[in-house]
C-alpha cells in the first residue's frame, strides 16, 4: 500500500519529523536511520511503497540522501526496490520467515548466554526500563512503540553480551524479526505472552544463570515461532 492517502501518513509525518533531528550526524545516516527505526517499529508496514519524494517533502531533504538510504535498506533486505514501482518495505514468505527463525535461535542463545556472563546492574536497569515502557505501551494498546521496545530490548541484551562482531551481524537479524514480529503483536495475548516471556529472560540474567537464560530466551523464540508461521501459513502476508 502507498504510504499516502491513508491515515496513517499523519503519523508518519509526526514519527519522520520527530525522529530527524539529530544533526551530529550527516544528513544521509539520519535519513536511513529514521527509515529503518519506522520500518522495525511497524510505522512503515510490510508492503508499504517508500516513495522518495514524499520521505524528501517530509524530511525537507534533496531526493539524493533518500535515495542512498532506500539502496543501504536494500542491501540489508529491509526494502525492495521494483523496478518501474519503486521501494516497497519487505515482506517474509513462509520459507523465508522459516530460516530467519532457525539463524535467529543460534544467535539470540549465544547472546543471552553471553550477556548473563556480563550483565552488571546497570545493564539490568536498563533492561526492566525499556520492559516497564513495554508494559505502558501494552495499557495504552500503542502496538508501533511496543515494536519499537521489543526491538530495543533485543539490542540492549546483544549490547550487553559485549560480542561487537555478533552484535552487527544480530543487528540485521533482528530487524526482520521484527517484520515478521508486526504479523503477531496483534494476535489475541501476544503482546502480553511477549512481555510475560521478557521478563523471564531478564529474570534468568538477574541471577547470571547462564543456562536459564538461554533457556527463556529459546523458548521465547520458539513461541513467536510457533504463533508467526501457523499464520503464514493460513494468510500470506
Amino acid at each position: 500500500m502507498d504510504l499516502t492517502g491513508s491515515r496513517r501518513i499523519r503519523r508518519l509525518k509526526i514519527y519522520l519529523k520527530a525522529r530527524f533531528m539529530d544533526k551530529r550526524k550527516s544528513v544521509g545516516w539520519r535519513v536511513y536511520k529514521t527509515l529503518f527505526n519506522a520500518i522495525v517499529s511497524g510505522v512503515i508496514r510490510p508492503g508499504d511503497r517508500l516513495l522518495e519524494e514524499e520521505i524528501s517533502n517530509r524530511l525537507n531533504v534533496s531526493r539524493t540522501p533518500v535515495r542512498q538510504a532506500l539502496r543501504v535498506l536494500e542491501r540489508e533486505r529491509l526494502v525492495e526496490i521494483i523496478p518501474y514501482r519503486g521501494a516497497v518495505a519487505s515482506t517474509l514468505s513462509y520459507g523465508e520467515a522459516k530460516e530467519l527463525f532457525e539463524v535467529s535461535l543460534s544467535f539470540e542463545e549465544f547472546i543471552c548466554g553471553k550477556a548473563a556472563q556480563h550483565v552488571d546492574s546497570a545493564g539490568i536497569d536498563r533492561l526492566r526500563d525499556i520492559l516497564d515502557q513495554y508494559e505502558r505501551s501494552y495499557a495504552n494498546r500503542n502496538y508501533e512503540n511496543m515494536q519499537r521496545l521489543d526491538y530495543t530490548f533485543h539490542i540492549a541484551i546483544a549490547e550487553i553480551a559485549g560480542n561487537k562482531f555478533a552484535q552487527e551481524i544480530y543487528t540485521g537479524i533482528r530487524a526482520k524479526m521484527n517484520i515478521i514480529s508486526i504479523m503477531t503483536l496483534s494476535l489475541i495475548n501476544r503482546p502480553r505472552s511477549t512481555l510475560n516471556e521478557h521478563r523471564g529472560v531478564l529474570s534468568a540474567l538477574e541471577k547470571r544463570d547462564k543456562k536459564l537464560a538461554k533457556e527463556k530466551i529459546k523458548d521465547h523464540i520458539e513461541q513467536i515461532s510457533m504463533v508467526t508461521l501457523e499464520r503464514l501459513k493460513k494468510r500470506p502476508y
